[in-house]
């Protein structure tokens, strides 16, 4: 180590304006390069910081809609369902009440049907029982060879042929 010649020098002048340097220096990246920096990381970090409580706030705004939306959808189904069933009852009470209608259309005209033969029978009974009357009267009028004429034999008659139509006549 022969070759080595350190010398260290102590100059205080030196070392003052060297000590000046640095703190001017460290003054000025101080004030124009550590401060802009700090606040510009600031700003960044509140913005970070800002942007995801927002995104937090409107991820639960997202879930209180979405819920709200489930809600109001299942409501819209219930009534939905509610809706068809009602006019499934109403098409049933309309069908039935159909069917009560034609079979009481139906009822009546067979009533009146039955009527109508009722009617129909007796007026067939009652032409029947004319022309018995007259029948008989004139086979009485040859056998006897006599007109009848009184009203007492038409009644006896008439009510032979009554007798006769109605069973009691016997022989």
């Amino acid at each position: 180590m022969e070759g080595l010649n350190v010398s260290v020098d102590f100059n205080l002048v030196n070392m003052l304006v060297q000590l000046t340097a640095t703190l001017v220096l460290y003054v000025i990246l101080r004030k124009f390069l550590y401060y802009p920096i700090k606040d510009l990381l600031k700003k960044r970090q509140d913005y970070v910081v800002k942007n995801i409580e927002d995104s937090e706030k409107n991820n639960l705004k997202s879930q209180v809609a979405l819920r709200d939306y489930e809600l109001k959808l299942k409501e819209a189904k219930k009534e939905a369902n509610d809706i068809v069933d009602q006019a499934k009852k109403r098409a049933d009470d309309i069908v039935n009440k159909s069917v009560n209608d034609a079979k009481e259309e139906s009822r009546k005209i067979m009533e009146k049907a039955d009527k109508e033969l009722a009617n129909k029978k007796s007026m067939a009974m009652d032409e029947m029982k004319g022309d018995m009357v007259n029948i008989a009267i004139l086979a009485a009028e040859k056998l006897i060879g006599e007109n009848i004429s009184t009203k007492k034999d038409k009644e006896i008659i008439e009510k032979s042929i009554e007798e006769v139509g109605s069973g009691q006549w016997k022989n």
